[in-house]
């Protein structure tokens, strides 16, 4: 065990199954990386309606800020609406790798 209550193998391995790549066969590393998709969840899922009406609301913002003074606000335009769709996605990614690792449990 590290220090830190984690199992060496868990080292950094879990970070990246958590995310991506096969599911570990290893179930310390597996628990690891489901243990970091849940807390990240929790807070994506406290974000899920005020976060992408945020987004969006900037992106009309700025579109905003772009007719009416400089045109470097297009800019933000497609970045605002990025984020917005991003959050989206990270949730819908981050749901579908949780219950890939509870899969193979």
């Amino acid at each position: 065990m590290s220090p830190r209550g984690r199992p060496r193998a868990c080292r950094g391995g879990f970070r990246r199954a958590a995310l991506r790549g096969p599911v570990p066969a290893e179930p310390a590393v597996r628990q690891a990386a489901s243990g970091l998709i849940g807390a990240q969840l929790v807070h994506l899922d406290r974000q899920r309606r005020w976060a992408p009406a945020f987004f969006v609301l900037m992106g009309v913002l700025s579109a905003f800020l772009a007719i009416t003074g400089s045109p470097w606000w297009w800019a933000a335009v497609p970045a605002w609406a990025l984020a917005a769709a991003g959050h989206l996605w990270m949730r819908a990614h981050l749901r579908r790798r949780a219950a890939l690792l509870s899969e193979v449990s």
